[in-house]
This record gives structure tokens, C-alpha cells and sequence, in this order.
């Protein structure tokens, strides 16, 4: 229903949340298949460990400052709360220290991975916090655990910084590499199936003309059929 209204990841992101927000997951995982979202991207991110549902395929080019590349890619998301909250105190931290800058620079590392970071460490923690009070019993999702938080900014940030100093480009790069074979596997098996299901349609059989249908032999109890074909013979 929501294909034809989305064209981009932006977009598709803006929706995502919106059928999360109204509990519209049947519809949610439809919308993340037709876009080939991985099954874990869309199981976190019903569960809220997530910030947005698919990765935005920031452009990987060269930025002269770590204040370039954080402004350009919060005007990608174009998230005026939480992400932009963030975003403005890593860039204050960046220009006053450039060792952070570095780290900001490194092309594996964005902004969206950095709010999924944040959201896994809330998540893990609203889940211990679940666990306390339901003796171990687990949730069917994160988005029924009824926990309220007390996070502080101070908290938030410092997940922020601890995401950017990760060493993780090796553990990055292999699960890219680990998604993108199940995407083209999906991909083969989706192109396999429309092909399969083209060819077991029924061929419309082509309609003879009159030049094509062989010469029958008169029948005398067929006077209409002999009276024509001897019209056409004398034409």
C-alpha cells in the first residue's frame, strides 16, 4: 500500500517509524522486504534497538573536517530531535578535540550507526530493568516492556564517544560483506521466482488466418463450408 508512496531510504525510514509508532508491523515487514531490509535490521528495529530501519547509503568521499561530515549527514537524516541533539555536541567535541575528529572521519563510522549504538545500549538496559521486575520472563518485543528510563545526556553522549573510539572496521566489513551475499541471494531467488511463475502461465494460442488453415475436402453434408471455399477459389 505504502510502496508507490517511497523513493527513497529517507523516506522509507520516515514510514518505518510511523508504522512502528501505530503498531502496524505486518505492514512494516512488507515495506522492509520489497526494500530487501535484512530480517534482523527490521526484528531490532520493532524491538527498538534501532534507531532507523535501513542504513542510508552515505556518499564514502573525502570531507575536510569531522564538522563537514557530521553536518552533511545530519542533513541526510533530517532528524530535528534526537539525531540532531547528538550531532551538535559531537560536533562541539570534534572542533575542540581533533583526536575525536579522527575518529569521526573514519569511513565505516556514521551518525545512524552511532544513534543504533545508543539505542542497543538504552535497549540492553531497559531489558535488565524488564527482567528485575518480571523475574527473568522475556518480552515478545522491546516495545512491550512498559520501562521507563531515567538516561541522562551526559549518558548519551558518552555512548556517542564510546561508538566513535570502537575498533570495529574489520567486524564492519565482513558483516557488509555477510549482507550483501544475502541480499543478492535474495535478489536471485526473487527473479527466479517471477521467471518461474511467468512460464507456468498458458500460452494463448495464436488464432489461425485464412491463409494458414490447410485445405479441407468438400463435404456434401456441409453446404455452407463448400459454397465458400468455392467462392475464394474463383476470386
Amino acid at each position: 500500500m505504502f510502496e508507490t508512496m517511497i523513493h527513497s531510504t529517507e523516506e522509507l525510514n520516515a514510514m518505518a517509524v510511523h508504522l512502528r509508532s501505530s503498531e502496524n508491523f505486518s505492514e512494516l515487514k512488507l515495506l522492509a522486504s520489497e526494500w530487501l531490509v535484512p530480517e534482523e535490521y527490521v526484528q531490532d528495529f520493532i524491538a527498538g534497538k534501532r534507531a532507523q530501519l535501513a542504513e542510508i547509503p552515505f556518499e564514502e568521499r573525502e570531507y575536510d573536517s569531522a564538522v563537514e561530515k557530521l553536518r552533511a549527514e545530519m542533513w541526510l537524516i533530517k532528524d530535528q530531535m534526537f539525531t540532531d541533539i547528538v550531532s551538535k555536541y559531537l560536533i562541539r567535541k570534534a572542533e575542540d578535540n581533533p583526536v575525536f575528529g579522527m575518529q569521526v572521519l573514519q569511513k565505516h563510522k556514521t551518525i545512524q550507526k552511532c544513534m543504533n549504538y545508543i539505542m542497543e545500549q538504552a535497549y540492553e538496559i531497559a531489558k535488565k530493568e524488564h527482567e528485575k521486575k518480571t523475574s527473568g520472563k522475556q518480552p515478545a518485543t522491546g516495545r512491550n516492556q512498559n520501562v521507563a528510563l531515567g538516561i541522562s545526556e551526559l549518558q548519551v553522549y558518552q555512548w556517542a564517544e564510546d561508538y566513535y573510539a570502537l575498533d570495529d572496521a574489520k567486524k564492519e566489513a565482513e558483516e557488509r560483506a555477510k549482507e550483501q551475499k544475502k541480499r543478492v541471494s535474495k535478489q536471485k531467488k526473487s527473479i527466479q521466482r517471477k521467471t518461474q511463475s511467468s512460464s507456468s502461465e498458458k500460452p494463448i494460442s495464436a488464432v489461425p488466418t485464412k491463409n494458414t488453415v490447410p485445405p479441407k475436402k468438400k463435404q456434401p453434408e456441409n453446404i455452407q463450408l463448400s459454397l465458400f471455399d468455392m467462392t475464394n477459389s474463383d476470386s
